[in-house]
């Protein structure tokens, strides 16, 4: 073939001269630290608070009486009256008081006083700039106040 007689192009050909490519990397940097102390506290909390309490005194007392009808649990200031009725059989039905059962209540304060240990914890935080800068002019983010 000579120069004269080129051989017929089919479609037109691309030839790529330049062809880019994107490199993306991520690398860690430190820019702030946080330092966190957790303290405990103990101190001691005085409580005094009036302790009731309450005693009962039971005493039974003969009586030995007749009735005419069944009497009722009754109160006088701070006893109690129980009766305990008996029914005998004679020629006819009598109710006969046996007894009476006097329960008194008396009311005796105290004090209780007592040191208890209440725990508290506080947290602090710090917060510093690395030495790690990266030298091209970057600073750490702040948190808001600083």
């Amino acid at each position: 073939m000579s120069a004269e007689q080129d051989p017929p192009r089919s479609e037109s050909e691309v030839i790529p001269v330049v062809r880019e490519e994107l490199d993306i990397q991520k690398r860690e940097r430190e820019t702030d630290r946080v330092l966190v102390t957790k303290q405990h506290e103990e101190t001691l909390q005085h409580v005094e608070e009036p302790l009731f309490r309450e005693n009962v005194e039971v005493t039974r007392i003969p009586k030995n009486e007749l009735i005419q009808e069944r009497l009722a649990v009754r109160t006088e200031g701070d006893t109690t009256i129980i009766p305990v009725i008996e029914e005998e059989i004679v020629l006819e039905k009598r109710l006969v008081l046996r007894e009476e059962v006097h329960v008194t209540r008396t009311r005796n304060t105290s004090s209780y006083v007592d040191d208890i240990p209440i725990k508290t914890e506080k947290v602090t935080v710090e917060r510093g700039r690395s030495n790690g800068s990266s030298g091209n002019g970057e600073r750490g983010v702040s948190p808001p106040g600083e």
